[in-house]
């Protein structure tokens, strides 16, 4: 659902009592950046998440593995976008079914990056043309929740976003995996966007080392 394309990275400034002075991103090393400044005060540095591979692969194959067979099947996954994507971004042994192990293998790498929040550009379209407007969320899977934050974004008119962390309100989003939600309401609130991409989604995304780094995620949506 999801493919690379090339774009330069346009970041918005965020709204925050730091952007008329020094705005900061972060780097794949885990690296604060300073864009501009005037200073005064400090402003927020944001530490990398307190990774526990073990402990969090452990909480996974507890909520995901109904039959307690020790790894997390497509068919446990059916219902879940979430874990389907891990599945696919996880399985190192391609017998399509996620092991403690490999989860807390990609986990390490998280832990490793030392990644405080990383820019992950997103471009949606919807039957072929650019999606403006729309809102993008990301949910945390259920076994990262409290770890990481959700992150949200409004499209541009080139259906482009840099989606931000709600607490943050800088641009960038945590290492993990998500449920994906992409909305745009008419003026009677009726929503644009078939449910299979927001309420009833189907969408999954990883954010991690190597991903998003050569260019927009692309989400293709059909409104049929």
């Amino acid at each position: 659902m999801s493919q690379f394309i090339h774009h330069p990275v346009s970041v918005p400034r965020p709204r925050t009592r730091y952007s008329t002075l020094a705005y900061f991103i972060t780097c794949d090393l885990g690296l604060i950046v300073l864009v501009s400044c005037g200073c005064w005060g400090r402003p927020p540095t944001i530490k990398p998440p307190k990774w526990d591979p073990e402990g969090l692969a452990a909480k996974a194959m507890e909520g995901s593995d109904t039959d307690g067979d020790g790894g997390i099947s497509l068919e446990e996954a059916a219902d879940d976008p979430v874990m389907k994507t891990a599945i696919g971004a996880w399985d190192i042994s391609g017998d399509r079914v996620l092991q403690a192990d490999e989860i807390a293998r990609r986990i390490r790498d998280f832990k490793e990056m030392k990644t405080g929040v990383s820019l992950f550009p997103i471009m949606v379209t919807l039957d072929g043309q650019p999606l403006p407007d729309a809102t993008v969320s990301l949910t945390p899977a259920d076994f990262l929740a409290g770890l990481i934050e959700p992150a949200t974004g409004t499209t541009g008119q080139v259906g482009r976003v840099v989606l931000v962390i709600d607490r943050e309100d800088l641009p960038g989003v945590r290492y993990g995996v998500y449920r994906v939600e992409i909305s745009k309401l008419d003026e009677n609130g009726e929503d644009l966007v078939p449910a299979r991409y927001n309420s009833e989604t189907e969408l999954g995304l990883e954010v991690g080392p190597g991903k998003g780094r050569t260019g927009d995620t692309l989400f293709t949506l059909k409104s049929h």
